[in-house]
């Protein structure tokens, strides 16, 4: 049996929300944002990922870190080579931006163990786990027969697990993560 544990990055390693507020001169109070918190700032779909559209944007991203502390600590315990990531490839230039930013933050091998995937639960089995910011990709990931370790995000249903700052304890979540980690 191959385990694994995928992270997602943006929103759990990668602060992708303070980013992109910031790419377009907005700004937000963190504890008030939800998953559409474009539309919060008024802009539209479209207009949100014109500037996101870039290498730099994606590779210059700051860190969680809290998320960061939960890779390390996953990655303390259990084989490299049951660990990797699982995420969007966004838009364009993303791909290449999100590989430069894990060679950045954490080692260039690491960039080799980024999988991209709009529909993480095709990667979904019981022998992996998901750890993700956005409910509906661990839901789905479950669905298909996976796990999953929702952390907490001012932005998801865990959001009154969140310190004033929007981040989450990661001792807490890597506990879930051992309990459902074989």
């Amino acid at each position: 049996m191959n385990n694994r544990i995928y992270f997602d990055m943006d929103g759990v390693l990668a602060r992708f929300v303070c980013g992109s507020l910031k790419a377009h001169g907005k700004s937000l109070p963190i504890m008030e944002t939800t998953w559409d918190f474009f539309s919060q700032v008024g802009l539209s779909a479209s207009e949100f990922w014109e500037p996101l559209r870039n290498v730099e944007f994606w590779a210059n991203l700051e860190r969680h870190d809290d998320g960061f502390q939960l890779w390390q600590m996953v990655s303390l315990r259990y084989e490299v080579d049951s660990i990797g990531f699982l995420t969007s490839p966004g838009c364009p230039q993303s791909v290449d931006g999100k590989k430069e930013w894990l060679s950045k933050h954490l080692a260039p091998e690491w960039a080799k163990r980024a999988i991209f995937a709009e529909r993480r639960e095709l990667c979904a089995a019981p022998c992996k786990l998901l750890i993700d910011d956005h409910e509906p990709n661990i839901v789905k990931f479950k669905q298909h027969g996976g796990k999953g370790v929702l952390v907490p995000r001012p932005w998801n249903c865990r959001r009154d697990e969140c310190d004033s700052n929007g981040g989450f304890d990661p001792d807490a979540i890597f506990s879930e993560v051992v309990k459902m980690a074989w």
